[in-house]
């Protein structure tokens, strides 16, 4: 019975907190339920948090060999190889400044690879007498770079080499305002 008095007397007066906003199917005041919003703060403008994937993809120009990278955060993976591919088809265009899409895409492009959180990198041999391209996803960029020669060299590519260095991307929380 102290006890129970003891540790009453150490919880602030009046400031207690309900953790009401919980996913569907989960008690109040279990782990995973965020607490309520302080009296007076309006919540209806405050928007919603979510995870979203980091992804990437790679696609290279047939013509030259040369490897464009385009990294996202977001849900759908072809966006990703859309825009790698929109990279490589021009990639003098600025992207960043430029509200216009390309008027003459003026490459042969092809996909190489997309993955998500993760870390890939590109690697690129002789198989046959033609190059081929080869990129697997990975923990780390040291990984990355690793596992893309290994992948080169056990399809019996000759003079294996990286095409593109590593490319990390991560989950992260993003807050969308209403």
């Amino acid at each position: 019975m102290a006890v129970g008095f003891l540790l009453m007397a150490g919880l602030p007066s009046g400031k207690a907190s309900a953790q009401t906003q919980c996913p569907v199917g989960t008690a109040a005041g279990a782990a995973t339920c965020a607490p309520d919003a302080p009296q007076g703060v309006d919540t209806s403008t405050m928007g919603y948090r979510e995870r979203v994937e980091g992804l990437g993809a790679f696609a290279f120009n047939t013509d030259t060999g040369a490897v464009y990278a385009y990294v996202l955060q977001g849900r759908n993976i072809d966006a990703a190889m859309f825009n790698a591919m929109r990279k490589c088809e021009q990639p003098d265009h600025a992207w960043g400044v430029s509200m216009r899409a390309p008027t003459e895409p003026d490459a042969n492009c092809a996909p190489v690879a997309s993955w998500r959180n993760a870390c890939s990198a590109v690697a690129s041999g002789q198989v046959d007498g033609v190059t081929r391209y080869f990129s697997t996803p990975a923990r780390n960029a040291r990984s990355a770079r690793a596992d893309a020669i290994s992948q080169c060299q056990a399809n019996g590519g000759s003079d294996c080499a990286m095409a593109h260095d590593a490319v990390c991307t991560s989950r992260s929380t993003r807050v969308t305002r209403y």
